[in-house]
């Protein structure tokens, strides 16, 4: 390769000096182009561990202090008839569905886990999306962790007229349903 007076060892000396600076503009923009969707796929994933990992602390904390503060089986009232924070444990599913089958749910847990973490980081999706899947991590891993160490998950927000859940029930549920509406409601591409 030759080194021109310039220094410049990229320019051709056949080309003209206009042509060398619109190609290399051209390269620039191409450059430029490829760079913005990754860097929209990275800000995305970073929402979704953020989602996650925020989902998962809240829920700790609130089943921490729960169970620090409310004895098991016990009611505090927090707005009368409507809302109360009940101490039980749970082995089944997300509003005390299927009570016995705790091992089964443990293992369902760790596969959404593993699927959720496996489709976030080869799929590229927006940040709206991925902080819905984050919900679904977040609580996902919540509750997967409390069955790992616990053999049961901490339930605690009773509305009366519905089973008793936690904060990572909601972020499951919250994400699941957003994420069918955003789908549902997606306009069709032709």
């Amino acid at each position: 390769m030759r080194i021109h007076q310039d220094g410049n060892s990229l320019r051709d000396p056949r080309e003209g000096p206009r042509r060398w600076i619109r190609r290399r503009a051209d390269d620039d923009r191409r450059r430029a182009a490829l760079d913005r969707p990754q860097a929209r796929v990275n800000t995305a994933r970073i929402v979704f561990v953020v989602v996650a990992v925020a989902v998962f602390i809240l829920d700790r904390i609130t089943k921490s202090i729960v169970a620090a503060q409310v004895p098991y089986g016990t009611e505090v009232s927090v707005a009368g008839r409507l809302v109360g924070i009940t101490n039980v444990h749970n082995s089944g599913a997300a509003f005390g569905i299927a009570p016995a089958a705790a091992g089964i749910f443990l293992i369902a847990s760790l596969v959404v886990a593993v699927a959720l973490a496996v489709y976030v980081f080869r799929t590229v999706a927006g940040e709206w999306t991925y902080a819905m899947l984050g919900l679904i991590m977040g609580g996902t891993v919540g509750n997967g962790y409390e069955r790992l160490v616990n053999g049961t998950v901490t339930d605690f927000i009773n509305f009366h007229f519905w089973p008793v859940f936690n904060v990572a029930d909601s972020a499951v549920t919250v994400g699941v349903v957003l994420l069918i509406a955003s789908y549902a409601l997606r306009k069709p591409t032709s």
